[in-house]
């Protein structure tokens, strides 16, 4: 009985990881639903890492000049020429993220 409970708990997490997990698809499709999306342009844009989307975009100030959202580090493989990986510093639910806007440059999840 406790290995057959135990095989279903596993099961569960494995299935909840999952559920949970989203694509880059959500994640694009959510930064298009947001307001900051007709002031912001992705740097990187975004990218789902697991349950998340990973953000980098620079937005608009009311003067012009453009603030850097987070940060992007791309990690190579050996012979440094093509990326393995990479590896983003804001991250948003997809709900989340289609609440972004701009604020003086900033993404803030809201109103400003």
């Amino acid at each position: 009985m406790k290995s057959f409970l135990f095989g279903m708990a596993i099961g569960l997490l494995g299935l909840s990881s999952t559920v949970f997990a989203v694509t880059t698809e959500e994640c694009r499709a959510a930064w298009k639903a947001s307001p900051a999306y007709q002031s912001c342009y992705p740097a990187f844009g975004t990218k789902a890492i697991g349950s998340k989307c990973g953000v980098y975009v620079h937005c608009k100030k009311p003067d012009g000049t453009e603030v850097a959202n987070g940060t992007y580090t791309s990690n190579y493989d050996k012979e440094h020429k093509d990326i393995i990986s990479s590896d983003y510093s804001l991250f948003y639910t997809v709900d989340e993220v289609k609440k972004l806007n701009n604020c003086n440059g900033k993404l803030k999840v809201g109103s400003c």
